[in-house]
């Protein structure tokens, strides 16, 4: 049976010879690629030998350079036959130049016999090849007219490949030395820079050496794998997948560019690009992990997804660099997007996407120079960057040295190093000029070992040493008193620290900043002055009235005693003040002073408190001692007769006496009783003496001002001011749109509403009608922004304004900064201000009206009339309407004298071109006199009854 067989196969073999593609060499074989002329056949595992496979059907010419079959883990039958026609004997080697395959199975067949069996691949080891090569060689001898059949059996679980080229011995022999000599000056040069890098890591410790080593050692690995070297020797186990391998390599390859790019480019990338790179860096670390983890098929397919990550980002840096960048950052993105193709070319020729395997070739071959090209670029262009920060580095500390000697020498502070003994070892010359020297060694000369002698109190530098060791912070400052050569003193400003000197002993010295600070505490001491002294008398001030008394309140509390405070108001001051001007009204208060102070106790303190008023604080005396010394003066100022250019002044004074009682904390209520006692004087008929007492009803009435004072201020903080309005109306004929003036009122805790009659008066005199001016204007302004309409119907609005709201420039800004800050049409405005307070400040009043006018808006004088020079101040005024005061309307029906002064002020008024408006039209008889005299509005209770301003009112 088995010769049956045999003879079979022999006939079969003959028959399949014929059939074989052959390939005649004719003369001497050099170098061929055969790959073209191979046929091959898909078959399945079990068929193991050339007589199973010779018969089947299906064989096929490859026509292909580089027969690819993709990622491909079926078994695949090649075969080609060889005959030498050249007349001479060939030593020839076939080479198989795929060195992946897993399994691979040669058949060398001779004239229908099995002449050799050869089973090698990946799987079998090193030892198993037909010849020790990076790929699968097969050597064959051919005699003259000899011919070979040759059958090959080839499986990978990657991508399936078979080129095949036939070369004479000696050729092939040259080719591999010199592909292995490449490979190893190459290989060589990429490991010496790796160890190289590791070497600066372990100097250095900077992370870029790291990134340069994997890349350097990932990429000589990737190459070992990729050309098959590493399948030469017995470099890898057998019990590591070397494809597995591969993929780890061409990862770890991709971190390395990817790390060494970003330490490269991190000052110029944008954030988002540096965010992306590292999110591509994880994703690349991930498909490490994974390779080992996933099916090789999957590997295959994430390290590719990894590639074409890298190669995206590789172009996003091109087009960001593109404009941005230098020529070299530039040529770097290029050669980087360039090997990411020529990796991408590789994946492409071995998926068989790409046929022409020259162009993965051609790219690939440049990918030795390019990687080279990136990292030495890399590496010089850091260090080309760090020469340059060096370099850039010492140039700044020179012009740094430079600057500073500069400024060491032309500094108008004084610097200066010294022992901690004291002993003078440098300073600049603005140091020795303070100190009237000429140059540190004859100021070094004259003091001496020790610096002592500068100060005018030794013992301030013993206190800053103290200060300087036991301190935490690095130094100490300190205002001392220096003295200069001639014996002058003058003071500075004195800054120390300690240094240490490099060097074996490390001796500690003392460092320190001198500023002259003489002209500074002259200032100071010039401001101190003022800030507790009146300048035109040289008297104590107010605010030193003040801690006076709380000084005197804390004493009380451990020595018990009987103290009085006294108020001096001078009567009629004003008449000098305009009579004189101010020059004689501080020459009067000075000689007012020098009166009282030499009519006084030393143990009393007298201030001056404002204008024409001035403070005694009376320690340990009794009422009678302080009412013959309150007499005295008042009879002093009484009889002091003051002469000013050739006029001579008499006027006389007010004075408020009130006992400093136990327990009295608070020195503004003390003053508050003393004005108030004060104010009883004048009240009284002037030129006398009132002393404080809880009976008296002008005391009661202050106590009720005192108490409105908090009721006021609760009811800004609780919003129970509510707005009113009157009508005011032409006294013939009718004028569009509204006119009226907007009235206060207070809503009480029972819910009444109170007139301003009862708490204005307090809130003036404690200073709190700024505070309601503003409410009343804001809330005004703001109720006509939510009610359009009744803004709509408005023709003009009047707001009272208190005195110290229009003397005040603060307040001019903030009322200013109100109206800015509304939508509201400034000539609809009327500033309503009272003829008293403007007659008191005049200038401030004049400058309110200016301004406010330029705006658009108008102006009243109220209760014209009630000053004594009503008639001359009008024309300084420069006001649209001038509101006679109630009092001369009020009786206008009985009263003639009344009604010759209203005529009169109508007659005034039309001669100046204001308009009148009068007020209190109580009945109709008042309202006719007024029609008649020609006064231009009308405005009272027989007019209109006041009404809130949340009421509606028809025109």
């Amino acid at each position: 049976m088995r010769v049956i067989t045999a003879f079979v196969f022999f006939l079969l073999s003959i028959g399949q010879a014929w059939a074989i593609h052959v390939i005649e060499i004719k003369d001497r074989h050099t170098n061929s690629d055969i790959s073209q002329q191979l046929e091959y056949l898909q078959a399945a595992p079990q068929l193991r030998w050339p007589w199973e496979v010779a018969q089947l059907q299906g064989w096929q010419v490859t026509a292909a350079d580089y027969p690819a079959f993709g990622l491909d883990n079926r078994s695949y039958w090649f075969r080609v036959a060889v005959h030498n026609r050249s007349g001479e004997l060939q030593y020839l080697m076939m080479d198989i130049q795929h060195s992946m395959l897993d399994i691979l199975d040669i058949y060398l067949v001779k004239n229908g016999r099995l002449q050799r069996v050869w089973n090698t691949g990946v799987d079998r080891g090193v030892t198993a090849k037909p010849y020790p090569s990076k790929a699968f060689t097969l050597p064959l001898t051919l005699d003259v007219g000899e011919g070979y059949a040759i059958y090959m059996h080839a499986q990978s679980d990657s991508f399936m490949q078979f080129p095949v080229t036939l070369q004479d011995i000696r050729f092939y022999a040259n080719q591999q030395a010199v592909g292995k000599l490449q490979m190893g000056l190459v290989s060589g040069a990429f490991i010496l820079v790796g160890l190289y890098a590791l070497l600066m890591y372990a100097f250095i410790r900077e992370r870029r050496f790291i990134y340069y080593a994997l890349f350097a050692l990932s990429l000589v690995a990737t190459t070992w794998i990729v050309k098959g070297y590493a399948t030469l020797y017995e470099v890898i186990p057998d019990w590591l997948d070397e494809l597995r391998l591969l993929l780890t390599t061409g990862n770890m390859l991709l971190m390395g560019l990817i790390l060494s790019s970003l330490d490269m480019f991190r000052i110029w990338l944008p954030p988002r690009l540096r965010r992306t790179c590292r999110l591509i860096l994880m994703v690349v670390a991930a498909v490490i992990l994974a390779v080992w983890l996933l099916p090789l098929v999957w590997s295959v397919y994430i390290t590719f997804g990894s590639y074409l990550l890298v190669t995206l980002l590789a172009a996003s840096f091109c087009i960001y660099f593109l404009r941005r960048g230098t020529w070299l950052q530039r040529l770097y993105c290029y050669s980087w997007f360039g090997f990411m193709l020529g990796c991408l070319s590789l994946f492409a020729t071995r998926y068989t996407w790409l046929r022409d395997e020259w162009i993965s070739e051609y790219l690939l071959s440049l990918f030795s120079a390019m990687a080279a090209f990136l990292l030495c670029f890399s590496l010089a262009y850091r260090t080309y960057l760090e020469k340059k920060g060096r370099m850039r580095a010492k140039r700044q500390a020179s012009e740094g040295l430079k600057r500073y000697f500069e400024l060491y020498h032309s500094a108008n502070e004084g610097l200066f190093t010294s022992t901690l003994e004291g002993q003078l070892l440098a300073a600049n010359p603005a140091f020795c000029r303070m100190f009237g020297y000429d140059d540190i060694q004859t100021m070094a000369t004259t003091v001496g070992r020790t610096t002592h002698a500068l100060y005018v109190n030794g013992k301030d530098r013993d206190d800053l040493l103290a200060k300087l060791f036991s301190s935490a912070k690095e130094g100490v400052r300190s205002d001392v008193e220096m003295r200069h050569k001639d014996g002058t003193t003058f003071w500075a400003r004195l800054s120390l620290r300690i240094s240490r000197r490099n060097g074996k002993n490390r001796a500690m010295l003392l460092e320190g900043i001198l500023v002259d600070i003489t002209e500074s505490k002259q200032y100071q001491a010039r401001l101190e002055y003022l800030a507790n002294h009146d300048e035109a008398t040289g008297l104590h001030n107010r605010r030193y009235l003040i801690q006076a008394l709380e000084s005197l309140f804390k004493r009380r509390h451990i020595t018990p005693g009987t103290d009085y405070l006294c108020f001096i108001d001078i009567d009629h001051f004003k008449v000098i003040n305009e009579g004189g001007g101010h020059l004689a009204g501080d020459e009067f208060l000075r000689q007012i002073a020098n009166h009282i102070s030499n009519l006084k106790k030393d143990n009393f303190l007298l201030t001056r408190l404002s204008g024409d008023e001035f403070a005694v604080v009376m320690e340990n005396s009794y009422i009678d001692e302080v009412i013959q010394y309150v007499e005295r003066w008042r009879k002093a100022i009484q009889e002091l007769k003051f002469v000013w250019n050739g006029k001579i002044y008499s006027v006389t004074a007010s004075l408020g006496v009130v006992p400093i009682q136990s327990g009295c904390n608070d020195a503004s209520a003390l003053m508050a009783l003393a004005d108030a006692a004060c104010s009883t004087a004048k009240r009284q008929g002037r030129n006398r003496i009132h002393v404080y007492s809880d009976l008296s009803p002008e005391m009661r009435l202050y106590q009720e001002e005192v108490a409105w004072v908090a009721r006021i201020h609760q009811a800004l903080e609780e919003r129970r001011f509510e707005l009113a309005r009157q009508l005011i109306v032409p006294s013939q004929g009718s004028a569009p749109g509204l006119k009226y003036e907007i009235l206060l009122r207070l809503r009480a805790e029972n819910g009444e509403l109170i007139r301003p009659a009862q708490f204005i008066g307090a809130a003036e005199r404690f200073g709190l009608m700024p505070q309601i001016d503003l409410w009343v204007l804001d809330n005004l302004l703001k109720w006509y922004a939510a009610n359009p309409d009744e803004l709509a119907r408005l023709s003009m609005v009047s707001v009272n304004l208190s005195g110290e709201s229009v003397g005040t420039p603060k307040m001019h800004r903030k009322i200013r900064r109100l109206l800015e800050a509304a939508d509201f049409p400034y000539e609809r405005l009327c500033f309503e201000i009272t003829e008293s307070q403007a007659i008191a400040n005049i200038d401030a009043t004049k400058a309110f009206i200016e301004t406010f006018k330029s705006l658009g808006c108008a102006f009243a004088l109220d209760d014209f009339g009630s000053g004594f020079s009503s008639y001359g101040h009008l024309k300084e005024l420069p006001i649209d309407l001038l509101k006679i005061d109630g009092q001369f309307v009020r009786h206008l029906d009985t009263s003639e004298t009344d009604r010759a002064i209203v005529n009169s002020m109508a007659e005034l008024a039309r001669a100046v071109g204001v308009k009148t408006v009068a007020e209190f039209v109580e009945n109709a008889a008042i309202r006719e006199k007024l029609v008649a005299m020609g006064v231009d509005y009308l405005q009272g209770y027989a007019i209109h009854e006041p009404s809130l301003l949340s009421e509606p009112i028809e025109e």
